[in-house]
């Protein structure tokens, strides 16, 4: 048996040794003779076991973090275990208007107002913006087939956290062969009609500590947690826009982010690589840095649709959009305890 406390190269043979070890020793005082205690010294010296654990241990993992193949994920897991960054999720008295609020349910309740705040858009009578006639092709309805649904079931990742719905990937992934039809045929129903389902909208939201003090609201940011079923639909509906969208040639060329292929890490590469070659020819490098805040709490929901127009996307599929963006509700839950 391996204890939580046990180093990570603890081995059963390594803990079944010193187990002897223990016993041997025990016999060696009681009775105090020459051959308990030779048994004992024979079996004592557990050093080279151990440090030949050690070893392999630490070739394993070398090889593991050296792969290409290792997700970003089991990367810093591995990582953090190395320099011990474990840090407590439990969430501490938050202080507001100089009281310190210590029940869960009241904590939830605080931090729900806080993120809805955050989304608040002060638009006033904004009027959408004069946007040129669409000239290229259009996309109005989807389609889904059943074999591009059993695939992407098939990827579910099992490790992440279900919705309010309480259905999990692990659920799905194992129903696969007897639900994806029937889901499939919701999908296009939802597509054709263009509402996404009300029961979709739900989603529980875990407060996640940012930085600074702990006791302050402000500094946790929101995760939500959808509905496993609805990704899977938005997954089929982002692989077909995606696809209309570079038919059309609308990303820009040097846009890295949330390109399938791309990552920003590309731009980190461009820029080190520009910022080397100025100071190779001894000159200055300036840059300007740009972050929205809230950026994506914030999106004009209207304005967006009429760009998604402007582009070619409608009928019931921007009618979908519509119903997607509409009427969402939250809740934060903490502790076993939800908002109001």
């Amino acid at each position: 048996m391996i204890c939580p406390g046990d180093k990570p190269w603890m081995n059963g043979a390594i803990r079944r040794a010193i187990r002897k070890r223990n016993r041997l020793l025990k016999s060696y005082t009681k009775f105090k003779s020459s051959s308990k205690w030779e048994k004992y010294r024979i079996n004592r010296n557990l050093v080279i076991k151990i440090r030949k654990a050690k070893l392999d241990y630490q070739q394993k993992t070398n090889e593991m973090l050296s792969n290409l193949a290792t997700s970003a994920k089991k990367w810093w897991n591995v990582a953090k275990s190395f320099y011990g960054s474990k840090v407590s999720s439990a969430i501490p008295p938050l202080y507001e208007n100089n009281n310190y609020v210590f029940d869960p349910k009241d904590k939830a309740d605080l931090f729900n107002d806080f993120f809805v705040s955050q989304t608040y858009l002060p638009i006033g009578n904004a009027v959408l913006p004069e946007l040129s006639p669409n000239l290229n092709p259009t996309l109005s309805n989807i389609i889904v087939t059943e074999v591009e649904v059993a695939n992407l079931i098939s990827q579910l990742d099992t490790a992440k956290a279900c919705g309010m719905d309480g259905i999990s990937n692990i659920i799905i992934k194992l129903c696969n062969y007897g639900i994806y039809k029937p889901f499939t045929k919701l999908i296009n129903i939802s597509l054709s009609l263009g509402q996404f389902p009300q029961s979709w909208k739900l989603e529980n939201v875990l407060p996640l500590f940012k930085k600074d003090n702990k006791q302050i609201k402000s500094n946790y940011r929101p995760v939500a947690l959808v509905s496993c079923l609805s990704k899977i639909c938005e997954k089929v509906v982002y692989m077909k826009v995606y696809t209309f969208l570079v038919s059309i040639g609308f990303f820009y060329r040097f846009q890295s982010g949330f390109r399938s292929g791309d990552s920003t890490v590309m731009q980190l590469v461009y820029i080190v690589n520009k910022i080397y070659d100025c100071l190779d020819r001894g000159n200055e490098v300036r840059a300007v840095f740009l972050n929205i805040s809230k950026a994506f709490d914030k999106v004009w929901h209207a304005g967006l649709l009429a760009r998604m127009k402007n582009l070619g996307v409608g009928g019931t599929l921007l009618n979908w959009f519509e119903s997607y963006l509409t009427s969402r509700q939250q809740r934060v839950v903490i502790e076993g305890s939800s908002s109001s």
